[in-house]
């Protein structure tokens, strides 16, 4: 239940990840400097699991994870958390050494999954599982938009991708901010920031890779009833090497 855009720019890249999750399960926490293969990284966690949906490394390498509701694989108990795929692959020196580690990770325990992968060169590589096999692909037919819903997810996924096509531009900031703060309370779940009676969009992160630096803003979507309320933006830089 997450949607996701990115754009290459001149520098690096920039992405927005908006986070849904049903309302039974615990807050997450902001972001916090971590490190995995002796690489540091930023990344929020999961208050139930502990792993991650993003985060972005040292390398300038981005990961993201959407789950897939569109199969109807269920993996065997007991599952292995795709937060903690993420973590392990925020220890990829490049998007297709993040490929290798996701190859070697036991996909066969886990949901369905999308996993993004971004470089400072611009470079994009998505990998999906589907309960059968583990698909790659890279450059040009990595899209610029993914998005995710356990709730109709063919009929909401449509209708957020419509909203997307419609954008005057894909690579400007500023409007596809707007568009990841859409929310519409007649037509809440469908919504790209959504809002159901069991769930509704927990956080929006935007990421920006360049040169020298990633910066991740993370901000907390409150919500009050039905009703938006405002949330405390955290701005966390991370050197890169």
């Amino acid at each position: 239940m997450c949607t996701f855009t990115w754009w290459p720019c001149a520098e690096g890249y920039g992405f927005f990840f908006n986070r849904d999750e049903l309302d039974t399960r615990a807050a997450e926490t902001p972001p916090v400097l971590g490190a995995t293969r002796g690489i540091a990284h930023l990344a929020p966690h999961d208050g139930d699991g502990g792993g991650t949906w993003l985060g972005v490394n040292a390398r300038g390498v981005s990961v993201v994870l959407l789950n897939d509701y569109t199969v109807a694989w269920r993996p065997p108990a007991p599952a292995l958390s795709r937060g903690a795929l993420v973590k392990a692959a925020l220890g990829g020196r490049s998007p297709a050494e993040v490929g290798s580690i996701v190859a070697d990770f036991d996909v066969g325990r886990a949901g369905a999954f999308r996993l993004v992968a971004l470089g400072r060169a611009g470079d994009a590589h998505v990998f999906h599982w589907d309960g059968r096999r583990l698909d790659h692909a890279s450059g040009d037919d990595v899209d610029q938009f993914f998005s995710s819903s356990s709730f109709s997810p063919t009929e909401v996924i449509a209708a957020r991708r419509a909203a997307y096509d419609q954008l005057p531009t894909k690579s400007d900031e500023d409007v596809l901010r707007a568009f990841h703060w859409s929310h519409d309370p007649a037509d809440g779940a469908r919504s790209v920031l959504m809002r159901r009676p069991d769930a509704a969009t927990r956080s929006v992160c935007e990421v920006s890779v360049g040169e020298r630096e990633a910066t991740l803003a993370y901000t907390p979507v409150v919500w009050e009833g039905e009703t938006l309320a405002s949330g405390r933006t955290g701005v966390f830089t991370l050197p890169l090497l």
